[in-house]
């Protein structure tokens, strides 16, 4: 009998349940692993245990049946039991990866002249006459962090949504949109990354994100629980993770150039940007927010929060950089929702999930992101592009 106390095999056990708790309520998520590493040890070496075909095994499957001698029915079984408890407890959509979604390319890095600034997942160059281009690369960010591990098509969904969301909204706020870069020949962009990219006007922008919630999670859930408070005002007790707010609530945060952006409260930011342009802010991003929100409703997609960012062009508060998209918002599924428990999402808390599950610590570097992860991740931003727009991605 193999000792647990010593040895690379109690680590591998350990991991292995890791990997197959990934994804249940957190509520439930250390008494399954208790479980499922008991099983293992109680059945290691039961010699009457059959073999099973039915289980497909990565690699550290093959290393801990060769190491502690599990049986593959056993790790059927334990299939069989997650499962069973992901139909009752899960917060993960059923996403059918397509083939098409593993064969996409991924562009992480540019390199054209004249580049002005890159961020998280934009490149900007500057395009002359008072005009940008504005590139989405497939760069993933995830608690203010860019991981090592890009998703394909991504950058592709986050400009061409946001171009229907400038459109759509146009008659709210004035926004820096002129047009895709694939209706522009003349700037001799490769394909895939005029596919990414968009021309805007440029912008002097107001230093500021300006977050809009129409239901409880992330960072507004934990200072809840921690303060009864959201963004510093005072909310009803006996709330739980995802009820929708009566009314959207208007909680901005810093923009930080490096590092992790804060959440301040109102005053502040008329500290920081004066009482009036805080008003003008808060009304554009609350009415930007609640046509999108009940446009989306329709097509299957709560948008639970999302962030928005404004600058002045022509001495006009216009919106810019990005709008709407499965990056910068919360777009939870409708037939999946239910209060007090995560969501069933088509944006990167897919991501945020994976990342936790990991044990990373939220400060760089960030680890590698598996192949599945990847592709599911890509599978859902495309999905998203689907529903809302009602097209498949151009």
């Amino acid at each position: 009998m193999i000792e647990k106390s010593v040895g690379i095999v109690p680590s591998l056990v350990r991991n292995w349940a890791r990997v197959y708790t990934f994804g249940l309520n957190s509520e439930i998520r250390e008494a399954r692993r208790a479980e499922i590493e008991s099983d293992l040890w109680e059945h290691a070496h039961d010699s009457e245990l059959g073999r099973d075909a039915r289980s497909p095994f990565c690699a550290l499957h093959a290393v801990i049946r060769l190491l502690a001698g599990v049986p593959d029915d056993l790790l059927w079984r334990i299939e069989h039991v997650k499962s069973q408890s992901m139909e009752e407890n899960s917060h993960i959509l059923s996403i059918n990866v397509s083939s098409e979604v593993r064969e996409m390319t991924t562009i992480r890095e540019t390199t054209l002249p004249n580049r002005l600034y890159q961020g998280k997942v934009r490149d900007t160059y500057d395009l002359g006459e008072g005009q940008l281009l504005m590139v989405a690369t497939d760069r993933i960010s995830a608690f203010d962090v860019v991981l090592p591990t890009g998703i394909p098509e991504k950058g592709a969904v986050l400009c061409q949504i946001s171009a229907f969301w400038f459109d759509k909204t146009e008659d709210i706020i004035p926004n820096h949109f002129v047009s895709l870069a694939t209706d522009r020949s003349d700037l001799d962009l490769s394909d895939d990354l005029a596919r990414r990219s968009m021309i805007v006007k440029r912008a002097d922008r107001i230093d500021v994100e300006c977050i809009v919630r129409g239901f409880i999670t992330g960072s507004a859930w934990g200072e809840y629980r921690r303060t009864g408070t959201v963004a510093g005002q005072p909310m009803p007790e006996g709330l739980q993770d995802g009820d929708m707010f009566p009314e959207p609530l208007f909680t901005p945060s810093t923009k930080a150039e490096e590092g992790h952006d804060e959440n301040i409260t109102v005053a502040q930011m008329e500290d920081l940007v004066g009482k009036e342009l805080t008003e003008r802010l808060s009304k554009a991003s609350i009415e930007v927010y609640s046509t999108a929100r009940d446009y989306a409703r329709e097509k299957g997609i709560i948008i639970a929060d999302t962030k928005f960012e404004f600058g002045i062009i022509d001495g006009e508060i216009s919106l810019i950089d990005e709008v709407l998209t499965p990056d910068s918002s919360r777009f939870w599924d409708v037939d999946g929702y239910a209060p007090g428990k995560s969501q069933p999402s088509y944006d990167k808390q897919y991501v945020r999930d994976w990342l936790d599950e990991a044990g990373w610590n939220h400060e760089p570097p960030a680890p590698e992101l598996p192949d599945d992860v990847v592709a599911s991740t890509a599978e859902r931003y495309l999905e998203a592009y689907r529903m809302l727009t009602g097209n498949s991605l151009s």
